[in-house]
């Protein structure tokens, strides 16, 4: 874990920063990280609907921004993360089925 004033690594149940004197419980953010949320949802729907290619774009994108937020909302980075997956899982569906759909028009 690194600490958020000055990015010295620092373990993971460390109250204040040995480095910096940063109080690490006091300044967390409380609460989810909205972009993890919003990626995995938008990327769950875009798995499950094959025709909402471009939902896989937003899905990843906003999963990637949650996932470089892990730091301040550390409990959202496994949603983020399964966001991020579930997006390139959609678009590697997607591919596959634009080329099967090309290969059986011929």
């Amino acid at each position: 874990m690194k600490c958020p004033n000055c990015h010295e690594k620092i373990e993971k149940d460390t109250v204040v920063c040995p480095h910096c004197s940063y109080e690490i419980e006091a300044n967390m953010q409380v609460g989810h990280n909205g972009f993890a949320i919003a990626g995995f949802v938008v990327s769950l729907i875009s798995c499950l609907f094959f025709g909402l290619v471009f939902f896989n774009l937003v899905g990843v994108t906003f999963s990637a921004i949650g996932l470089g937020k892990k730091e301040e909302y550390p409990k959202s980075k496994n949603l983020a993360r399964a966001g991020l997956w579930l997006g390139i899982i959609g678009a590697i569906l997607w591919v596959i089925l634009i080329l099967w759909y090309v290969s059986n028009a011929a």
